[in-house]
């Protein structure tokens, strides 16, 4: 656990916490954060002071709220009591608390209240890289002095030119194995950079409606890291296997198999299916993909409407969607992997079901990103990508987005998973 920083937060805060542990753990950065490191049975508060005691710092989520939070400023008092550095990350525009001032006023902070957030990212994960070169924990990492780090000026992050648009197999795909006997197919995707959106020309395209997202600007985008993803979307099956549970049974416009796609499950469910899928692998790699890593897998190295070209008479040979399942009855996801691959091996990126990704939902930026995220901490709706059975042919489009409350149920649902490469 050394190597691994500590979250600390108002209750009130969960869900910007969540934000920056996840970005930090994008960026290799691994973190200790409750409820969810705490082990089923153990002492919460016992845990916490070990976790504290045992990371190689803490990161500080700063707002009103952590101000006039006991359980925030006793974890941080206990980090300082330790040697460990304290990171505040400001996610409102608030000066520290008397009681926080005391600890971290000799530290600078870094602000998440504004963009870009991809930036905060990239220099705190660099000033926890330099607090384990300091503690002989990373190598690798530049060095600076842990108890003062200086996060200097904002500096725009330039894409690596040397990566291209398709990448090769660096990497044998993988199979992970599930409680029960049941496995899940991963493919390894390659790092590499393509254009991210439709443009304005593009036939179908939606601009901004209540459903759909607009789909430009079009933009250059940079997946700086390679990953794995999963084949197919995860089955009846497997999230049995996983969670001992079945949202989809009872429920109409579903087939009961364990070979079809769990459905009917919201992006909050999701969430805690991969806690636990992290917690019986012992893997804390595991996650939805972004936005942007979804669309890159999806197009796999092409710059048409689908994968496979711009040919929708082709479409009904690699997706399930309107004409080919509720035109004829078969009103419900069909058993993955029935249809034609993408020039990846990844089944059923368009159609069948629509897959929640990690992002909220907002407008794009036309400048080039690198590994963007979405927007940052605000935003009450989030993604979902590829369409479904009930959709037209327009719908799964490789650039389409839909938009919806995270805490919606529909039985169009499902879930692909990532696997961050170690």
């Amino acid at each position: 656990m050394s190597g691994k920083v500590f979250i600390s937060y108002s209750s009130q805060d969960q869900e910007a916490a969540i934000e920056v542990c996840r970005i930090l753990e994008l960026r290799e950065i691994q973190c200790w954060i409750a409820p969810r490191d705490v082990t089923p049975g153990e002492h919460y508060g016992e845990a916490v002071i070990r976790a504290i005691e045992a990371c190689c710092g803490t990161v500080l989520i700063l707002s009103e709220h952590a101000n006039g939070s006991v359980h925030v400023r006793n974890e941080v008092e206990r980090a300082i009591s330790k040697g460990k550095t304290v990171l505040p990350v400001r996610i409102r525009e608030v000066e520290p608390s008397k009681a926080l001032e005391l600890f971290i006023s000799s530290s600078q902070w870094l602000d998440a209240w504004t963009p870009p957030l991809e930036q905060m990212a990239d220099r705190l994960a660099d000033a926890i890289r330099s607090i384990r070169k300091t503690a002989g924990e990373d190598a690798t990492a530049s060095s600076a002095k842990a108890s003062s780090f200086e996060f200097g000026r904002n500096e725009e992050r330039k894409p690596n030119r040397k990566i291209e648009t398709e990448g090769t197999k660096e990497e044998d795909d993988l199979i992970v194995d599930l409680p029960g006997g049941a496995k899940m197919e991963m493919v390894w995707i390659p790092p590499g950079r393509f254009l991210m959106g439709s443009s304005d020309s593009e036939p179908g395209r939606y601009g901004n409606a209540s459903e759909r997202g607009d789909e430009g600007p079009q933009h250059e985008v940079t997946i700086m890291r390679g990953f794995y993803l999963g084949k197919c979307v995860v089955t009846q099956g497997q999230w049995q296997a996983v969670m001992g549970t079945a949202p989809w049974v009872g429920k109409g416009f579903v087939q009961e198999e364990p070979s079809h796609p769990a459905v009917g499950v919201s992006w909050a469910d999701i969430q805690w299916f991969i806690q636990k899928l992290r917690e019986l692998t012992e893997e804390s790699l595991y996650r939805l993909p972004t936005e942007a890593e979804w669309e890159y897998a999806c197009r796999a190295g092409t710059t048409t409407f689908w994968s496979f070209g711009d040919n929708e008479d082709e479409l009904r040979d690699y997706a399930w969607y309107r004409t080919n399942a509720s035109d004829v009855d078969e009103k419900y996801a069909h058993r993955v992997g029935m249809k034609k691959a993408n020039p990846w091996g990844l089944y059923d990126m368009h159609g069948n079901v629509c897959e929640w990704v990690q992002d909220r939902y907002g407008p794009y930026s036309s400048s080039e990103q690198v590994d963007p995220l979405g927007p940052k901490m605000t935003g009450e709706y989030r993604i979902a990508r590829g369409g479904c059975y009930a959709h037209d042919s327009r719908d799964t489009r490789s650039s389409v987005r839909f938009v919806f409350k995270p805490s919606e149920r529909l039985q169009v649902f499902s879930l692909r998973l990532l696997r961050q490469a170690e």
